[in-house]
């Protein structure tokens, strides 16, 4: 295993890639995943202070009490709108 995290791509112009590109693409980041078990994507263009915001309000809700977290449990593991799920 690689001792840092290289940087795949700068997704800005993902649109605009040759289909080979996206396959490159594509390869890259089911290698991060496989080796890393994540990847982060820059030049979003997602304001920084929407994700501050989000950030926060995922933390607030995770330093929630487990027994109040259980109240937002969905009793459906797949459903398109579920807020939280203990798997």
């Amino acid at each position: 295993m690689a001792s840092a995290i290289e940087t795949i791509s700068n997704l800005s112009s993902v649109k605009v890639l040759a289909d080979h590109q996206r396959l490159q693409l594509m390869q890259d980041l089911g290698k991060a995943c496989q080796e890393w078990g994540f990847f982060m994507v820059v030049n979003h263009g997602i304001p920084e202070a929407l994700i501050e915001a989000t950030t926060a309000v995922v933390d607030e809700f995770f330093d929630l009490p487990e027994a109040e977290k259980m109240e937002y449990q969905t009793k459906h593991v797949i459903r398109p709108h579920q807020i939280w799920n203990q798997l």
